[in-house]
């Protein structure tokens, strides 16, 4: 019997196919989701796709201005690290859409697999004890939570500070968004027939297509634009 379900499992997932699709919302993602199943995998990025600062500083409008600011002011003294971390925690967290929120929970009422993948760093830095922490703690402001039944899994085998997969976010500590999810998926000993994932920067996107391709897996990428301004 366990040998007939993996057999139906392989043909159905093998058919496998990629697209990546720009959007400025989130009507298509959610039509797209309409289809998955608990065989499936949706995976959303953080800052920029789910939550963004209040701060006009820390949004893609002034992506710009912080950079010159760490250029001409905040790496003088060589504690940018430090001094960013001051403005990233004294700012307030929204929603960038508040539709989301309705999204992943219905996703999660249906038992789709459900969780965030961000590229954020793992650890202390600065004035924050814990970047993870501080991060889950943002969506949990905003009554957002991935941790289900999920368990922490930690990845030594990548270099310090390493990624982790904590209370349903992926964090990858500035590797590969591709390169972890296989790491995080060997060990959940989960392969998904599907994988949707949404994210502002079609770089990662593209990382997590390339991966999901050399496992066969069917990918569609939603290069998600709502956090710039209209």
């Amino acid at each position: 019997m366990k040998l007939l379900l993996f057999i139906l499992t392989f043909f159905v997932c093998s058919q496998s196919f990629a697209i990546i699709t720009q959007v400025n919302d989130l009507e298509l993602i959610e039509q797209t989701t309409q289809q998955l199943t608990p065989q499936d995998l949706v995976l959303f990025d953080i800052d920029w796709t789910i939550i963004i600062a209040e701060d006009p500083l820390l949004r893609p409008c002034g992506a710009h201005l912080l950079a010159k600011l760490k250029k001409e002011i905040l790496d003088k003294d060589g504690q940018v690290d430090l001094h960013l971390s001051r403005i990233w925690n004294e700012s307030k967290y929204t929603l960038v859409d508040p539709k989301i929120l309705t999204l992943i929970h219905n996703l999660q009422k249906r038992n789709i697999p459900t969780m965030g993948l961000t590229g954020i760093r793992t650890g202390k830095m600065g004035v924050i004890p814990n970047l993870e922490d501080w991060r889950l703690e943002q969506l949990q402001q905003q009554n957002i939570d991935f941790s289900h039944s999920y368990p922490t899994i930690t990845f030594p085998e990548f270099p310090a500070p390493p990624p982790i997969f904590k209370h349903g976010v992926l964090f990858t500590s500035w590797n590969s968004k591709g390169t972890v999810l296989v790491g995080l998926l060997k060990k959940l000993d989960f392969t998904p027939c599907k994988v949707i994932f949404v994210d502002d920067h079609l770089e990662y996107i593209e990382t997590v297509e390339a991966a999901m391709h050399d496992l066969g897996i069917e990918f569609h990428g939603f290069h998600y634009k709502g956090a710039l301004p209209p």
